[in-house]
C-alpha cells in the first residue's frame, strides 16, 4: 500500500521528483568517479606489493628521457646481454626480468598491426617480455587458454610464436588461431590482470592492459633478437634485491657499469620513488573528484530538503484526508520515507548506467567493488534526507492538515 501511494505521490509532483532526480544523479556519478579513482589506485598499489617488495626493487628505464633518439650499436648488444647475466648470477639480487615494447629480430612491431578477417586491428600495445621477466610476475592473469611456458621462450626463427592478447582482440584473432603465417593465439588476457607495464613506460599506469594488448615471449638466445632484448634491457628491467639497503649501492654500480657499455641514455631509479612519483600525480585528482562529489552531495542536500519541505506543505489537505479515514502520522511518515528512497535509488541507478557509458579507462574497470560503497552512501544519504520530513510531519495538526492550502 505504502509504495503505490509512494508512486503516486512522485508521479503528481514530476516537477519536484525531476528536480531532485537531476540533482542526485550528477551528485552520485561524481561520487562513482571518485571511489573509481581510488578504487583503481589502490589495486594497483596492492599489485606491485603482491609482485615485489618495491623498497628493494630498482628500475632501469629510458622512458623519461625526451627525446629519444640513441640506439644501441651493434658492438654493445653482445656486452649487454653478458652484463644481464652477470646480474642475473649476483647473489645480492633475488630476481629480475625485462619487459619492453617496439618489436623484435624475429617479430617486428608492423607485424604485429594486423588486417585478418577483413577487420582492422590497428596499432597494437606490444609488450616483450622474456622469461625472467615471466617469472617475475608468476605468470599472467588470464581468463581462457593457457599461459606461457618455458618452451615458449626458447622459439626460433620459423617457429610459431606463442602469443597472449586482450580480450578486445579474441573477434579477430580467436583463440588457437595462427596469424600470419607466425603467430598462434594461445590465451586470453583478463582485464584486470598483473601486468605492470605498457607503452607509455609508467609502471605503476601501465598496471592493466585492456586494449589492443598483445603479449609476446622472446629468446634473448636468438641472435636476431638480441639487438631488441639489449633495447629491452635499457628501456625496463626491474630487479629485486636481497635487502634494501643495497638500493642505493646497486644504483651507483649499475650506472656506472653501464655507462661504459652502451651510448643509450638510461636512468636507475627505486621503484619506492617511482611509486611516490604516481601517488603525487593521481592524489590531485582523487582529491577534487571527491571533494567535488561532497560539495554536490551538500548542496543537492540543502536544495532537496528545501524542495521535499515544500512538497509537504503544498500536501497538507492529502495527509489530512488520508488521517481522516484511519491513516496514522506514522503510515504517512513511512509513504514519505518510501519516496524519498525511491527517488534516491532512481537517480543511482541513472547515474550507475551514466558511469558505464561516461568512464572509460584501460587502468581498471568497474565493477560491484566499485558501486557497493556508493550504494552504502547513497542509502545512508536517503536515511538523513527522511529525518527533516518525518520531523516536520509530526509537528503538524490534523485539524490544519484538512484545510485546503493552496
Amino acid at each position: 500500500m505504502f509504495f503505490r501511494e509512494a508512486v503516486k505521490a512522485i508521479t503528481k509532483t514530476k516537477v519536484f521528483s525531476l528536480i531532485i532526480i537531476i540533482q542526485l544523479s550528477i551528485s552520485f556519478l561524481t561520487l562513482i568517479g571518485g571511489v573509481y579513482l581510488v578504487q583503481g589506485t589502490l589495486s594497483q598499489l596492492y599489485k606491485f606489493n603482491n609482485i615485489f617488495d618495491e623498497k628493494c626493487t630498482i628500475n632501469i628505464t629510458n622512458q623519461n628521457i625526451l627525446p629519444f633518439e640513441h640506439k644501441n650499436n651493434d658492438n654493445s648488444h653482445g656486452e649487454l646481454l653478458q652484463y644481464y647475466e652477470e646480474l642475473l648470477k649476483d647473489k645480492n639480487i633475488v630476481k629480475m626480468g625485462t619487459c619492453w615494447s617496439g618489436g623484435a629480430g624475429t617479430l617486428k612491431l608492423s607485424d604485429l598491426n594486423i588486417v585478418t578477417n577483413g577487420k582492422l586491428m590497428g596499432t597494437s600495445n606490444s609488450i616483450f617480455i622474456d622469461k625472467n621477466f615471466f617469472k617475475y610476475i608468476r605468470n599472467i592473469n588470464i581468463s581462457s587458454g593457457r599461459n606461457f611456458t618455458e618452451e615458449d621462450f626458447n622459439k626460433n626463427e620459423g617457429d610459431l610464436i606463442p602469443i597472449i592478447i586482450s580480450k578486445d582482440l579474441k573477434n579477430v584473432m580467436p583463440l588457437n588461431s595462427v596469424i600470419m603465417g607466425k603467430l598462434k593465439i594461445i590465451g586470453i588476457l583478463k582485464n584486470n590482470n598483473n601486468l605492470f607495464f605498457d607503452d607509455t613506460g609508467n609502471l605503476y599506469t601501465g598496471v592493466t592492459q585492456k586494449q589492443k594488448t598483445i603479449i609476446v615471449p622472446i629468446n634473448y638466445n636468438n641472435l636476431s633478437n638480441q639487438a631488441a632484448m639489449a633495447q629491452g634491457i635499457v628501456q625496463n628491467t626491474l630487479i629485486t634485491l636481497k635487502d634494501f639497503s643495497l638500493a642505493e649501492e646497486y644504483i651507483t654500480k649499475i650506472k656506472n657499469d653501464m655507462v661504459n657499455i652502451t651510448p643509450t641514455p638510461f636512468e636507475v631509479h627505486k621503484v619506492s620513488d617511482i611509486k611516490a612519483e604516481y601517488i603525487d600525480l593521481i592524489k590531485t585528482p582523487i582529491a577534487i573528484s571527491l571533494s567535488f562529489a561532497t560539495i554536490l552531495i551538500i548542496f543537492s542536500f540543502l536544495g532537496i530538503m528545501s524542495i521535499i519541505l515544500t512538497s509537504l506543505i503544498r500536501r497538507k489537505k492529502e495527509f489530512g484526508i488520508k488521517l481522516s479515514i484511519g491513516w496514522t502520522f506514522k503510515n504517512i511518515c513511512y509513504q514519505v520515507i518510501i519516496e524519498i528512497f525511491l527517488l534516491g535509488i532512481s537517480s543511482y541507478i541513472i547515474a550507475l548506467m551514466l558511469s558505464l557509458i561516461l568512464i572509460q579507462d584501460d587502468i581498471y574497470e568497474l565493477n560491484l567493488a566499485t558501486y557497493l560503497p556508493t550504494l552504502v552512501v547513497v542509502i545512508v544519504l536517503m536515511m538523513f534526507y527522511s529525518i527533516m520530513p518525518i520531523i516536520k510531519i509530526r509537528k503538524m495538526n490534523i485539524v490544519d492538515l484538512i484545510k485546503d492550502v493552496r
